[in-house]
């Protein structure tokens, strides 16, 4: 997969096709020619250092801490998406910048309306957050939810919205180490981790601006985005690929997303090891279908990071998590320097089939005994998954690459000699760690087991244990079947499944020949970018309620669904 730096945006280049296509087809491991090193700066990379094809794994893991600490410096007071450098990098005295962008409800659908952009889009994007679901959904007049009982009404609106309680309702995470009551009585489900979707400024613009207003209607015939979803899918699967006829989604270069995953911290944990934010969290409302919120300081546990770059149309894909995620029953972490192997109890017996692929747990007992260990519940909606209860995690499905250790490594040095410098009393920071990056996909067939670079089963599969923890999500790669499984089958029953099928826009103009991918870009490829989004799920698959934790996987099986369905339109 070796390739070459690239400098021009799409119909700018010439004779680089062929040669991207050889990188691709070639060997999966990059050259490592010139390095790069983690630096403490305020400053978002604009792009991998010699581009996302030119180097390997070490520099993809280098530009994803680099953006890391950017995005996690504290923001300007007052200014969305920006940085305030005479803050030191470390400290918690206010929203971080990536905290302070878009939720995804702020951006689609917004106020669900063709004549309303979402709020902030007359000038005010720099506007305090306001959380604006659909009225008819959660039962209020302008969609905006009440505080529960007992929540203080006023004071700020919190910049994490948790409205995600599942993994797109195929399952949900539990944290063994919190107390699976509520003292307070205030979390029905203390143990739940639960998500946030945000993005900045450059995709928000975009998506509220006349030349594309795609903030409402991926499913009203004749609006805006579904004429350009329309468009996508009018050249789906033609051969060779050709962009569709305008207008069509193209996030613009700059665009990243974030999504998040929380919980409350437990007696006995080290504040300073976490990161802490007011969060703001949903419960079940008063009366039947109705919803509630409340707030409170919970601690981040996991980071996804998806940066468009210029010399990666199909995006950086980077997830970081907090150092002692995963834990053994007695509660000591059981992931050492090298990142072992994560195992499961009970273990897991899988096989993949033309005619549907399987999954179940070896022996008759489940998990009944978690202790401070992470688990999760798969959803019984899906025939194939093993949902007669709870499966807890011992160790990652595939290890850290030994190449991300030590980009790690000098990353957290990095951290120690600046909070030194600028006297921060033990930085949260150095208690977080890049799990793998993805740079730019690549095939199945190319996975070395053997490798500590990007053709490693974990670059392949890049997994965060918060986010996508069961194994459907943790082993994706060709699709999620019907039945909640992952297969490599396709709907005609033939296997090696692509799907990752580039259009010229979405190569940079090059022809990179279909792949089946894993892990965070062929999921986001498979069904975003196959859909007509190209590679976001926040148009057109966004929630028009919060998720509760007693519903959150039933309110997320529609979308998962929609989105399988534009996956198998192609």
């Amino acid at each position: 997969m070796t390739g070459f730096r690239w400098a021009c945006r799409r119909g700018r280049v010439a004779g680089v096709a062929a040669v991207m296509a050889l990188a691709l087809v070639g060997g999966a491991a990059l050259a490592q020619t010139h390095a790069d090193h983690v630096r403490v700066e305020p400053t978002i990379p604009a792009d991998e250092f010699g581009g996302a094809f030119d180097n390997g794994l070490q520099n993809a893991a280098v530009f994803a801490w680099n953006e890391f600490i950017a995005l996690n410096w504290p923001a300007k007071s007052g200014t969305r998406d920006s940085a305030d450098p005479t803050q030191p990098f470390g400290v918690q005295t206010g929203p971080l910048v990536w905290e302070t962008f878009r939720s995804k409800v702020e951006v689609y659908p917004g106020n669900g309306n063709a004549t309303t952009p979402p709020h902030g889009g007359a000038g005010g994007y720099n506007d305090p957050p306001d959380y604006i679901y659909d009225p008819g959904t959660v039962h209020t007049q302008d969609g905006r939810i009440a505080a529960c009982s007992g929540q203080a009404p006023g004071g700020p609106t919190a910049w994490i919205n948790l409205d995600e309680t599942s993994e797109l309702g195929v399952n949900q995470t539990f944290a063994g180490i919190v107390p699976a009551v509520d003292p307070s009585g205030r979390n029905s489900a203390p143990r739940l981790i639960r998500y946030a979707v945000k993005t900045d400024h450059v995709e928000y613009d975009y998506v509220v601006s006349p030349q594309s207003p795609y903030w409402y209607g991926a499913r009203v015939k004749g609006s805006p985005l579904a004429t350009a979803i329309a468009n996508y899918q009018s050249v789906a699967g033609k051969t060779p690929p050709v962009d569709p006829p305008a207008p069509f989604v193209e996030l613009p270069v700059g665009t990243i997303e974030v999504k998040s995953a929380w919980r409350p911290l437990a007696p006995g944990e080290n504040p300073r090891h976490f990161h802490t934010a007011l969060v703001r969290y949903y419960e079940a409302g008063p009366t039947p279908g109705s919803f509630c919120y409340r707030q409170a300081v919970w601690g981040l546990v996991g980071m996804h990071i998806i940066h468009k770059t210029e010399s990666a149309p199909w995006f950086v894909w980077a997830t970081f998590e907090q150092a002692d995620n995963v834990r053994s029953a007695a509660g000591r972490p059981v992931e050492d320097a090298e990142g072992n192997l994560r195992v499961t109890t009970p273990e897991l017996l899988y096989k993949d089939a033309a005619s549907g692929p399987s999954l179940s747990i070896l022996g008759r007992y489940y998990c009944t005994a978690p202790g401070l260990r992470l688990y999760f519940r798969e959803s019984a909606s899906f025939s194939g998954l093993p949902s007669g209860g709870d499966i807890c995690v011992d160790q990652r499905f595939s290890p850290i690459p030994s190449v991300v250790i030590a980009v790690n490594q000098e990353a957290h040095g990095a951290i120690d000699d600046y909070a030194a410098k600028h006297h921060v009393a033990e930085s949260p920071w150095r208690y977080y760690k890049l799990v793998d990056v993805q740079p730019q996909p690549f095939d199945k067939s190319q996975v070395d087991p053997a490798s500590g670079a990007n053709a490693s089963p974990g670059s392949f599969y890049t997994a965060n244990a918060m986010i996508e923890t069961d194994f459907s999500l943790g082993h994706f790669s060709g699709q999620i079947a019907a039945n909640g499984v992952p297969t490599d089958y396709g709907p005609n029953g033939q296997p090696d499944f692509k799907n990752t099928v580039l259009l010229p826009f979405q190569g940079g103009g090059a022809r990179i020949p279909p792949v089946n991918m894993g892990g965070c870009s062929g999921c986001h490829a498979g069904n975003a970018a196959a859909g007509g989004t190209d590679f976001s799920f926040i148009l057109g698959a966004s929630v028009t309620a919060p998720e509760t934790p007693a519903t959150g996987v039933e309110q997320a099986l529609p979308r998962l669904q929609r989105l399988r369905q534009l996956l198998l339109h192609r």
